[in-house]
């Protein structure tokens, strides 16, 4: 064979001849295979216990939301906005506002058993991580959860009707409320060992409504409304005859106002953007921070009793925007005075393209949408005028949420806040910080984190082990598989010259103890995963009473195969490196003298 085509040739003949070598020398080979699964195996076996097992522990903990979840131990209260801002929060995998304790316990009966059974009522709503992972269907409109425990008590199942009562004890009588509830599902028993009903958070905000005596319209559930009050930030008074100090000083004593002050017609003007037309004597009152409600005016204006004097009741112009005649107009709001007889609920502008329009405020996050009757203004202003008692109602915008209520026509009072929540980390690494960061902010929590930290230190502990056992077990396996394919090549210094005198380049020849090194490694690491698997069965077999579906003790992923197989060739090529060196050394004339 000439040397063009052998160089043709070389790479694959290379690699032929490494093999033909290997297979030449069957018992040492078959030796250094073995010995190198003697040193993977048992790494194999150590990593797979450790990982098998850390693995069905944090299964274990994962599977069971109950380990994420943040419980609060004190009860206060937490508006929407903070909500709004923990679900923002990327280590938060779930949050859920909690109705009040007392306001929480329903009756559950059904047609078939007149027994009552007491539960606790819980919201819920979608992608509820207690109620996913425990086999449950997200209620929504008149559907319930019930946990194992509560309809065992009840005798039901899936998509059985229950009655829910409510009651409450108002003006020294006890009074009932029922609704009919659809079960939708029911709880694996691990989710709650207490009888337990979930639904919708809109139902339990209803509840926990009805409990506090106001109506529930959508259920026809008498009560009072829960209305809006007007809020002001101080009282204009005008006088005939000039008040001295001691009455001044009579009219912020116990009234709820902190500061009089007298000013004049045109400061006046300024501040409430109209003219007083009766009194020499214009009196300022302002409360020192908090606005004052009716009686406080009401407190005043019995002080003032027999004097002939004039209240006008005044709020801080606010900013609204309405939407009218197919324009925005962004004004500011102001009561108006008496004297006007402004009708109630209606508003006065100059700029007036039609009689019906849309009210819109905004403050922070929060938005109130109204719709609003509009009027002709009789003298030229920027303002946007209303009678007292509607300016006061949407002053208190400013301090909680109200809602137009489109069945009464009238401002209502939103909810303030929640007593608590339910809340539930992304991941097990989660818990610990997210608790960190409750205390911070003086909210006491309580967690499943001494649990999880046991879990992630017996397997920090396990890694370092595994590691220590590993770097001991590579460093000798290197060492042997070096101190092999060295000697092989001292003995077969004859045989590589000649195949350099053949025409084998230098860099063909480094090849050759290289493959030799590779199939050695995967031949070792192949035996070694033979044996991992069948000892892997065994220890599985042995533990199987304590392992569930899809759990194992001992177990590798095809990632971590690869990761051996690759790490394995890696120590193979580094190892025969020094050996590839020496065969490069091999001069073609040695093979010529031995001939």
């Amino acid at each position: 064979m000439s040397t063009l085509s052998f160089g043709k040739l070389q790479k694959g003949t290379v690699f032929w001849l490494a093999l033909k070598d290997l297979r030449h020398e069957t018992l040492i080979n078959l030796n250094l295979i073995l010995g190198t699964a003697a040193i993977i195996a048992p790494l194999l076996i150590l990593f797979g216990i450790k990982f098998g097992t850390i693995e069905t522990m944090r299964n274990r903990l994962i599977e069971d939301p109950r380990n994420l979840e943040i419980r609060q131990l004190s009860s206060q209260s937490y508006d929407k906005k903070w909500f709004s801002d923990i679900e923002k929060d990327k280590r938060v995998a779930f949050v859920m506002p909690l109705t009040r304790k007392l306001a929480s316990t329903v009756i559950l009966t059904t047609p078939e058993m007149p027994r009552q059974v007491k539960a606790d009522l819980i919201p819920t709503k979608a992608n509820d991580p207690l109620i996913l992972r425990n086999g449950g269907v997200i209620p929504t409109g008149h559907s319930a959860l019930l946990s194992n425990e509560a309809a065992k008590e009840l005798n039901v199942k899936g998509g059985d009707v229950i009655t829910m009562s409510v009651t409450r004890y108002i003006h020294q009588k006890i009074e009932k409320e029922s609704l009919d509830l659809e079960i939708i599902s029911i709880l694996d028993p691990r989710a709650s060992f207490l009888k337990t009903i979930y639904l919708p958070l809109d139902l339990a905000e209803k509840v926990e409504q009805y409990k506090d005596g106001l109506a529930v319209e959508d259920f026809g559930w008498k009560g009072t409304q829960a209305s809006a009050y007007p809020v002001f930030d101080g009282l204009f008074i005008t006088t005939k005859e000039p008040l001295d100090r001691v009455e001044q000083i009579r009219l912020v004593s116990g009234t709820g106002f902190s500061k009089i002050e007298q000013i004049s017609a045109s400061k006046a003007l300024e501040i409430t953007g109209y003219s007083f037309n009766n009194g020499n004597n214009i009196y300022f009152i302002q409360p020192f921070k908090n606005k004052v409600q009716e009686t406080n005016l009401k407190a005043v204006e019995i002080k003032l009793r027999g004097t002939g004097f004039k209240a006008y009741p005044w709020i801080k112009p606010f900013p609204v925007i309405l939407n009218t005649g197919g324009e925005q107009l962004e004004k500011f709001l102001l009561a108006g005075p008496k004297d006007w007889n402004l009708d109630v609920d209606k508003f006065y502008l100059n700029h007036l393209t039609d009689h019906k329009g849309e009210m819109v405020l905004t403050q922070q996050d929060r938005k109130l949408i109204l719709p609003v009757a509009l009027e002709a203004l009789k003298f030229q202003s920027d303002f946007v005028f209303s009678d007292a008692a509607t300016a006061g109602k949407l002053a208190l915008f400013q301090e909680r949420d109200l809602a137009f209520d489109p069945n009464t026509k009238s401002l209502v009072l939103a909810r303030r806040g929640y007593a608590g929540f339910r809340l539930y980390a992304r991941k097990l690494e989660d818990v610990e910080p997210l608790k960190h960061h409750f205390e911070q902010k003086g909210i006491a929590v309580s967690t499943q984190a001494e649990r999880i930290h046991d879990v992630t230190t017996l397997d920090r502990y396990m890694t370092i082990i595994f590691w220590l056992i590993a770097i001991v077990g590579v460093i000798g396996g290197t060492a042997t598989l070096s101190a092999s394919l060295y000697s092989s090549v001292e003995r077969k210094r004859r045989d590589l010259s000649i195949l350099r005198l053949l025409g084998l380049s230098k860099t063909a020849l480094f090849r050759f103890p290289v493959y030799q090194g590779s199939v050695i490694a995967v031949g070792g690491v192949s035996t070694a995963l033979l044996f991992f698997l069948l000892m892997a069965w065994v220890i599985n077999s042995l533990f199987g009473a304590y392992l569930g579906k899809g759990e194992s003790f001992c177990t590798l992923t095809s990632t971590h195969i690869f990761l051996v197989l690759s790490f394995a060739a890696t120590v193979a090529i580094i190892s025969s490196t020094i050996a590839a060196f020496k065969a490069t050394r091999a001069d073609p004339a040695e093979a010529m003298r031995d001939e």
